[in-house]
């Protein structure tokens, strides 16, 4: 958000008698690119294939079953009811994406300063979000990133919307008691945040997240913008950037019906296709790799394409192992 429009929001806030918050890519953002990257993470992390699949199916069952029994809103625990799977997986798998969730989650700077300043004006505040999380997770949510505790009105929770009929609307009105048009309600989406706010009689403001800088300007050769600290150097650009590429080399591996990925010198693990799994070797480090022929390419430092033998000699006991493919950036 610019300056004009940041500014517009302080006064909007300003001239409300109360201010309503949307939660997700308003007061939070998730620090992954959309929000089913999640499903493809746990995917990974409990070897289920196709999970973002089974989890979108699973939510658009849960919304059949909410029709049916004359429900308004689906839960974290109902669209996991729908899962065919194991039910020792299914729970762990929903504890998983809870703990998740909170974990990618961050504050957005510019609406928790619109929030801290309607605090400080006296302002009555309150989060009002379309999500099947429950009331449990926004506030272990709020306590983790230092956010004001301020009353929810969750949909899951409330059995009510913002998006179908602007019902929950209705309910954070009725709480406050104050005159519509004096309630203030700032979120990102057109429809449930503004067009069904607007029909309810409340004022509304359409908040648009500024786009993070990309990683290809912020990794200049002059190093501007590169953060000093090694832990938030990687947890910004080593970590994503590395997961991109393993999963670009799983695509590629499937494609090509390879069956094991070995990586070389220090990575030492290998990934099995039928089952997914990357397994630590413990094996082939620098000094081994060193008496057979390689050819070396530059790649932080430098990433080491093994010829054929190299297999046998740092497998000892395996036969048949042939190297059909090597990959560099």
């Amino acid at each position: 958000m610019d300056a004009a429009a940041a500014a517009a929001l302080l006064k909007a806030i300003a001239a409300a008698d109360a201010v309503s918050f949307d939660f997700f890519d308003t007061l939070f953002y998730r620090t992954v690119d959309a929000p089913e990257d999640v499903f493809d993470i746990m995917g990974r992390r409990f070897d289920v294939p196709n999970f973002r699949a089974q989890r979108k199916a699973a939510q658009a069952e849960a919304f059949v079953r909410m029709h049916k029994a004359g429900r308004k809103e689906i839960s974290l625990a109902g669209i996991y009811e729908c899962l065919p799977l194991d039910q020792a997986l299914v729970q762990a798998l929903q504890a998983a994406e809870h703990a998740l969730e909170l974990d990618i989650i961050r504050p957005d700077p510019v609406v928790l300063g619109a929030l801290n300043y309607a605090l400080e004006l006296g302002k009555p505040v309150v989060i009002t979000s379309d999500m099947y999380f429950t009331e449990p997770f926004f506030r272990e949510a709020l306590s983790r990133y230092g956010v004001p505790a301020v009353p929810l009105f969750i949909s899951s929770t409330c059995d009510a919307t913002k998006r179908d009929f602007g019902d929950l609307f209705d309910l954070v009105v009725d709480y406050l008691q104050v005159p519509r048009a004096k309630l203030l309600h700032v979120g990102d989406n057109p429809h449930g945040d503004v067009t069904q706010a607007k029909a309810k009689g409340l004022t509304a403001f359409l908040y648009r997240r500024e786009a993070p800088a990309t990683i290809p300007a912020a990794t200049r050769a002059d190093g501007g913008n590169v953060p000093e600290d090694p832990y938030e150097l990687g947890y910004t650009f080593g970590g994503p950037c590395a997961v991109a590429f393993l999963d670009w080399m799983e695509r590629q591996a499937r494609e090509d019906g390879i069956d094991h990925l070995l990586f070389w010198p220090a990575m030492a693990t290998s990934w099995n296709a039928s089952s997914g799994k990357t397994l630590a070797l413990g094996i082939c480090r620098a000094a081994a790799i060193s008496a057979v022929p390689a050819r070396r390419i530059p790649w932080l430092p430098s990433t080491t394409i093994i010829f054929p033998r190299t297999c046998l000699t740092c497998c000892p006991g395996q036969t048949g192992c042939r190297l059909t493919r090597c990959w560099s950036v």
